[in-house]
């Protein structure tokens, strides 16, 4: 059998490393590769002189690093390329010369046009691997066990209320970003609460805050507070799981609590425990809305978005996507296919058949070779 290498960059908190784990969940003979901590290309290497092994990454991340591995041409022959996305990415691809693509097939016809020259085998997918339910389960209780205040939120939601998953800025497909702006955070936060609903919201711990180098950036989410702050009607209360700046320019939980009383809004933060779980505050209110049957409302770019709170369980009838300037035309027409009803496939999906169809090819293989012998 075929040994998969899964290369992710958790530790700089380059993203995609649940994508890539989710994708190798079911795969027996594997070892995942963060590009911060080890010497992947090396490990690659050393792995492919032996015999055939693929190897499993995501977005420009992943076609730089198989770029690297795939100037050694005498090992690159041994490895089957896998990359995983969401999108377009224009990066050309100079030493790659066989890859199988997992993504959705507007961004297979893209790289196969930009890259006419490489032999593509595509696994058509809209929507990106997904955690288990069970997985997600166990953060969001893991999240609710640390932070008592999630008695609070679940009182909030209660009743004619909602939530809202706010995202940030977005990559390119030249690797660049859409950088968050005070305007379009603004508006966000304005079009929240103009129903004079009560809410929850939580943003994405990483892109909301930070920009494309990944240095602070409150500014956007300040106006976001702000608009909000003076949108609100009477008697509507708005919790917030977000972040603030900590004193070693990292970044600390926090909940905000706005009420709105005869005119007045009245603020509250309270400091949240961090579960060892990462993203547990979003898979707590994720699971919260699910279970309570709200409208399922996040920022369009948010790609994992659908594919977990299908696997929750939701009714996609709820799907009310926040399209913004930050996101993509991509991102754009899965939303509308889940949408519309269409029958949408997940990456895990079309991985395990991409393993299949691996593990089937080496059989016949080995069979064939012995058959060779035996003459």
């Amino acid at each position: 059998m075929v040994k998969y290498f899964g290369i992710i960059d958790e530790a700089t908190f380059k993203g995609y490393s649940n994508t890539v784990k989710s994708l190798l969940e079911d795969v027996k003979d594997k070892e995942i590769i963060d590009l911060s901590l080890d010497n992947a290309e090396e490990k690659v290497l050393e792995a492919g002189k032996d015999g055939k092994i693929s190897v499993v990454s995501a977005a420009d991340m992943g076609i730089k690093f198989f770029e690297k591995v795939a100037e050694n041409k005498d090992v690159a022959k041994n490895i089957n390329l896998v990359l995983s996305s969401d999108k377009f990415y224009d990066i050309e691809m100079k030493n790659i010369k066989n890859i199988s693509l997992v993504m959705p097939e507007e961004a297979i016809s893209q790289y196969k046009e930009r890259n006419p020259d490489v032999k593509i085998s595509s696994y058509p997918a809209d929507l990106v691997a997904s955690s288990s339910k069970k997985n997600i389960e166990e953060r969001a209780s893991d999240f609710a066990r640390l932070n008592p205040i999630t008695e609070i939120i679940s009182n909030v939601l209660s009743g004619d209320a909602k939530a809202f998953f706010m995202g940030g800025r977005v990559s390119l497909p030249d690797g660049s970003f859409k950088e968050n702006t005070k305007e379009i955070f603004a508006k966000a936060g304005s079009d929240f609460v103009k129903d004079g609903k009560n809410g929850a919201i939580v943003f994405h711990g990483l892109r909301s805050f930070t920009k494309g180098d990944k240095s602070n950036d409150f500014e956007p989410v300040n106006a976001f507070y702000d608009a909000l702050k003076k949108g609100m009607l009477n008697n509507q209360t708005v919790v917030m799981l977000t972040k603030e700046e900590a004193e070693d320019g990292k970044r600390k939980s926090i909940a905000k609590i706005f009420q709105k009383e005869n005119g007045i809004v009245f603020i509250n933060d309270y400091n949240l425990q961090d579960s060892t779980f990462p993203a547990a505050d979003y898979y707590y209110l994720l699971n919260e809305v699910v279970k309570k049957g709200l409208d399922l409302t996040a920022t369009v770019e948010q790609m994992n978005f659908i594919p977990e709170v299908l696997e929750l369980g939701a009714d996609r009838t709820k799907f009310k996507p926040y399209k913004w300037e930050l996101s993509v035309p991509s991102n754009h027409a899965v939303y509308q296919k889940v949408f519309d009803g269409k029958d949408v496939k997940t990456q895990k999906q079309a991985f395990d058949e991409l393993v299949r169809n691996t593990n089937t090819k080496n059989i016949e293989g080995i069979v064939l070779n012995n058959f060779a012998e035996q003459r």
